[in-house]
């Protein structure tokens, strides 16, 4: 995976390397949205609305004041800043990664469900507000890109910002825009999941299914089964893990065929060595 995995859930962290345990489970009450900058890892707790810092022997380094409902974190591409998509809060907030001071919040959609970034943009699924664009490095407001239904989650390639969508039969909607204009959308049976961008193809996650998508010509290249439903995706190393939000538990695609990582999961990153 050229990195650790590392599995928030149950009052704490575990950490895998190569599928299996490095070493044991690490107490730390609340632990949930976690993302990692360089060997240092960042993991949100709900006791409270606090962030930890943890050092590369993952032992706590400084505590910060996140925010409500912290449902992703991220860090800037320079990683001098830490994002935190707070959904309760209906907003982003943007903290130094170092000292944890506060630098900028914003309002970022209705109940916003994930955060995507490429390059400078920072991409958010608002909900019933649509896709906002953000700045990443200042948060200040791009573009808003309205959809006719809630967006769950969000990806961007080199050319198109996609949005997943829940229509108001609980189904799912892949939206695709360019240059801020809608260039196709494409329904598909079943409650939304999550969205990744793999070069310029699309990973699309919905209740029991995962599918390859090409956004030029808006159509499947692939489908296989997936367990539950898929609200986090990550490639590493040639396998893809999967968050199962149904189940919680974290997933492995390996040869074909999915493998049970851990449970109870929260959220999974990898941290490179």
């Amino acid at each position: 995976m050229g990195g650790r995995l590392i599995i928030s859930g149950g009052g704490g962290l575990r950490v895998l390397e190569q599928g299996n345990p490095a070493f044991g489970h690490i107490h730390l009450p609340g632990a949930g949205a976690m993302c990692a900058c360089g060997e240092e890892l960042f993991v949100s707790s709900g006791c409270g609305d606090m962030i930890w810092r943890m050092d590369r022997n993952l032992m706590p380094a400084a505590l910060f004041a996140g925010g409500p409902g912290m449902r992703q974190l991220m860090v800037s591409g320079d990683g001098r800043q830490l994002l935190a998509l707070c959904t309760d809060g209906n907003s982003v907030l943007m903290l130094d990664g170092r000292s944890g001071a506060p630098q900028m919040l914003v309002r970022a959609g209705d109940r916003p469900h994930a955060m995507a970034m490429r390059n400078n943009t920072l991409a958010v699924a608002g909900g019933g507000e649509g896709l906002l664009l953000f700045d990443a490095g200042s948060l200040a407001l791009l573009s808003c890109l309205r959809a006719p239904w809630p967006v769950v989650s969000a990806a961007l390639t080199e050319r198109y910002a996609c949005v997943l969508c829940c229509d108001d039969a609980l189904n799912s909607v892949l939206i695709c825009y360019e240059r801020g204009a809608e260039r196709g959308r494409m329904p598909l049976p079943g409650e939304p999941g999550a969205l990744l961008a793999v070069g310029g193809m699309l990973l699309v996650c919905i209740r029991g299914w995962l599918y390859l998508v090409s956004p030029e010509r808006m159509q499947k290249t692939a489908r296989r089964r997936a367990p539950g439903l898929g609200t986090r995706l990550l490639c590493a190393g040639g396998s893809l893990l999967m968050l199962d939000a149904l189940g919680e538990t974290a997933f492995a695609h390996v040869e074909g065929s999915w493998k049970r990582l851990a449970h109870p999961a929260e959220d999974l990153c990898i941290r490179r060595e």
